[in-house]
């Protein structure tokens, strides 16, 4: 009897375990994809802010011709 309630308890332990690394890759896997998202996002805005930039200064170029 006590070796079954030994079984059952480092059974429920393996069983915990394959579940925190179950959330814990799930996690991880969210986290990489919203980061990546971000990146994105960021390279976005920064190539439309270099284009602006290059813009004005060809404007600001033309006015002091």
């Amino acid at each position: 009897m006590v070796q079954n309630e030994q079984i059952d308890f480092l059974l429920g332990i393996k069983i915990k375990t394959r579940e925190l690394n179950i959330s814990f890759d799930k996690r991880y896997e969210e986290i990489e994809n919203y980061l990546k998202d971000k990146e994105t996002t960021f390279e976005l805005d920064k190539r439309s802010e270099l284009q602006h930039i290059a813009f004005l200064r060809e404007k600001a170029g033309k006015k002091l011709e």
